[in-house]
C-alpha cells in the first residue's frame, strides 16, 4: 500500500498504489456495489487459499497501472503471483504431457527436532484436483525413473491423496504407524519393490484410484519419501544427501492417454 512514487528495487516510481479497499475484497468478496467474484471467499472455485492465490486475485482486481506498480514489489520480494509453488490446478488433458520435476534438498531435515521434517517447498509439489465421481477420472498414476542422489541411494517418490482440508503427515509420524484421517489415498512403494508402468516399463509407478470416493476437490502431494526399505526389510530414515536429485515426473491415467496438467 506504499505510495507509488516510492522506490522499489533501486527503480523510482515502483511503489504499490494498492487500496486496501482491494485488498479487503479479495479477501472477503464484499463490496460497496456489488460482490467480488475474484476472492478468496469464492470457495466454490478457490477451496484452498494460499498468498500465490491471493495476490493473482488481488491483480485481477487492480487497475492495470497498480498492477505494474504491484509487480515491481513482487519481484523485489520475490515472490509469485500464481499457486504454481502451492495447490496449483490441475485437470486431465489428452496431452502433450506436461512433466514436472522435483529437487528434493539436502538440508531438509532439522537435527534439533524431535520429528524429523520434510521441506514442505522443495521436496513437496501439492497439486489440486476437482474429482468429477466419473470412473474415467479415479485413476492418478505417478510415473517416473529414479534418479541416484549423491549418496549413491535412488530418489524416491510417493503419491498421497488428501482430503481439500488436509493436515499433513510427516514421513516420521506414518513410518512411526501413526494414522491420518485426511488421507484418502496413498502408494508409498520403495524402489526396490516398486511396481512398473503398465504403459512404460522403463517407469516406476505409484497409482491409486479414487473410485468410491465423492466428487469434490482433493489435494495430491507427490513427494520425495524421507524414508527409504533395506534388503532386509527395514526401513530407514534417509539422510540429507539421500533426497538431494531432481527427478522428472508426469501424473496420468492407467493407460497414459491423459495427463493432469495445469
Amino acid at each position: 500500500t506504499r505510495s507509488p512514487a516510492s522506490t522499489v528495487g533501486g527503480t523510482p516510481n515502483a511503489g504499490g498504489d494498492v487500496p486496501f479497499s482491494k485488498i479487503w475484497t479479495t479477501f472477503s468478496g464484499n463490496s460497496p456495489s456489488s460482490p467480488i467474484a475474484n476472492s478468496l471467499r469464492n470457495s466454490n472455485d478457490y477451496p484452498t487459499p494460499s498468498m500465490g492465490l491471493f495476490l493473482q486475485l488481488l491483480k485481477l482486481n487492480l487497475s492495470p497501472a497498480s498492477t505494474t506498480n504491484l509487480d515491481a514489489i513482487l519481484s523485489n520480494e520475490k515472490q509469485r503471483s500464481d499457486t504454481r509453488e502451492y495447490a496449483d490446478e490441475v485437470n486431465w488433458t489428452t496431452g502433450p504431457a506436461c512433466s514436472r520435476t522435483l529437487t528434493g534438498m539436502p538440508e531438509s531435515y532439522f537435527s534439533s527436532d524431535p520429528v524429523p521434517r520434510t521441506n514442505l517447498l522443495k521436496n513437496n509439489d501439492f497439486l489440486l484436483y476437482y474429482y468429477s465421481g466419473q470412473a474415467a477420472d479415479a485413476v492418478i498414476a505417478l510415473s517416473y525413473t529414479p534418479i541416484n542422489s549423491s549418496s549413491g541411494i535412488a530418489m524416491d517418490l510417493d503419491l498421497i491423496v488428501y482430503a481439500a482440508s488436509y493436515i499433513y503427515q510427516e514421513d516420521f509420524n506414518y513410518y512411526s504407524g501413526y494414522s491420518n484421517a485426511y488421507i484418502v489415498k496413498q502408494s508409498r512403494r520403495d524402489p526396490l519393490y516398486e511396481a512398473r508402468c503398465g504403459f512404460d516399463s522403463s517407469k516406476s509407478c505409484e497409482a491409486i484410484s479414487l473410485s468410491g470416493q465423492p466428487a469434490g476437490w482433493y489435494m495430491i502431494d507427490v513427494k520425495v519419501s524421507g524414508y527409504y526399505r533395506t534388503p532386509s526389510g527395514s526401513y530407514q530414515a534417509r539422510i540429507p544427501t539421500q533426497i538431494d536429485a531432481s527427478v522428472p515426473y508426469n501424473l496420468t491415467n492407467s493407460n497414459k492417454t491423459r495427463y493432469l496438467c495445469p
